[in-house]
């Protein structure tokens, strides 16, 4: 029992946080399941710390912020972590764990928006990086791509915990179109590398902001949706494992449905009055500031529900439905509910979604040529490629130009009529 996979065994003690109860001389076990139930043993009093060790690690400045914000709002059940080159920023952060990138090859100043730099600079202090994740069951990578910190130290400290056998999900942001094509470019790049180093992978791109309806919304609240986004969706996990659930889902669940998964999704949805168990699971699914991705080839699925207690049987049915019809019938689906006094009237809908292809655009028709119809257009004609053609080939081939053609066959009908006259 003490050698269960993803638990720890602990010196003996008299209380236990999961169930707030005094164990003093009580020769029992608690377990963390949907009521707590007791387990009779024969030897000494013994604790097993039941909930798996969640790591949030924010790389670079973008991944620094994320973790203030959780920190901020009180976020529990999970432990932080930042890494960067940047002295200034770092000293700046609320978490306690900290880690300087690259000391001696950055010295504190930066790694000047390279990826090479911050790759290089999370090589020279991974040691220092993986001491602080030490045995953390799952990782959370949390980073902004395209800068160079976060899109080079990402991949390297996402593989070593990956190699390490922590199951490791990656949480990142993309860059806004008007940032520019480099960093775009850089952006993709370092997400390429970062899919191949995580079990999951998760995108949030920025300018999906620019799509929402409120066009009145400021710069610094449409980074807090941001913020909120990696919020809810690393929460999202964190509550399916360490709140008490009715029908229970342990780390073991999880780790199946994000194994190897590559790009997923993680939505939550929340709705109260008529209709909220549909509404919660659609806006689960529909998540507008996600990646565009199609979930009808998901490999698994996750679905927890959460309520302060009042959710129906027919709820949680059409919950279910309305999930598995979006996703492939044979989707492996596990299925939790858990218990959260804060939701009154209201049900909250967390999804985990992996496996999935992203969504693809009609292949456009191919172009026809056309003349140009501007200096521009021009400019860029005139500097495509184009096979170069004789005088006397654009004479013998009339199709290059039919008007010339036509003329030029008159002019000799008539120089003929008028030869044939001259002779007689």
């Amino acid at each position: 029992m003490l050698a269960r996979s993803g638990y720890r065994a602990v010196a003996a003690t008299t209380y236990c946080h999961h169930t707030r109860a005094i164990l003093s001389s009580s020769p029992y076990i608690c377990f963390r399941r949907s009521y707590y139930s007791s387990i009779p043993i024969n030897n000494n009093d013994v604790l097993i710390d039941l909930l798996p060790r969640i790591t949030v690690c924010g790389l670079g400045g973008a991944g620094g912020n994320t973790v203030n914000n959780m920190i901020k709002r009180n976020f529990e059940g999970v432990e932080f972590l930042v890494a960067n080159t940047d002295a200034q920023a770092l000293a700046g952060s609320v978490s306690t764990k900290r880690v300087q990138l690259g000391r001696d090859m950055t010295r504190g100043l930066g790694a000047g928006a390279r990826p090479e730099v911050g790759r290089g600079a999370a090589e020279e202090s991974l040691s220092d990086v993986m001491r602080e994740i030490g045995s953390s069951h799952m990782v959370f990578i949390t980073a902004g791509m395209g800068g160079g910190t976060g899109t080079g130290a990402a991949p390297v400290v996402a593989k070593a915990a990956k190699d390490a056998g922590i199951l490791t999900v990656g949480i990142v942001t993309k860059p806004f179109h008007f940032e520019g094509r480099i960093r775009a470019r850089l952006a993709e790049e370092g997400l390429a590398e970062l899919e191949r180093a995580v079990d999951t992978l998760i995108v949030v791109p920025n300018q999906k902001l620019l799509d929402l309806e409120n066009k009145q919304l400021s710069f610094i609240e449409a980074f807090a949706l941001v913020d909120t986004v990696l919020y809810n969706g690393i929460k999202g996990v964190t509550d399916v494992l360490v709140k008490p659930g009715l029908i229970n889902l342990d780390f073991a669940d999880v780790r199946t449905i994000m194994t190897d998964m590559g790009r997923s999704l993680m939505g939550t949805g929340e709705a109260e009055g008529r209709g909220r168990a549909k509404a919660a699971a659609e806006e689960a699914i529909h998540n507008p500031l996600l990646e565009d991705m199609s979930i009808r080839g998901a490999k698994g699925v996750l679905i927890n529900v959460a309520s302060n207690g009042d959710a129906t049987l027919h709820e949680v049915q059409e919950i279910a439905s309305t999930v598995s019809a979006a996703v492939d019938a044979d989707a492996n689906i596990i299925f939790g509910s858990s218990i959260d006094p804060d939701l009154s009237g209201k049900i909250r809908v967390t999804l985990i979604v992996t496996g999935m292809n992203k969504l693809e655009s009609p292949a456009a028709p191919p172009a026809r040529p056309s003349p140009p119809s501007s200096s521009s257009n021009q400019s860029n004609y005139n500097s495509s490629p184009r096979p170069s053609v004789s005088a006397t080939q654009r004479q013998h081939h009339p199709s290059s130009d039919r008007a010339t053609y036509q003329q030029q066959q008159q002019q000799q009908q008539q120089q003929q009529q008028h030869n044939n006259t001259s002779t007689q």
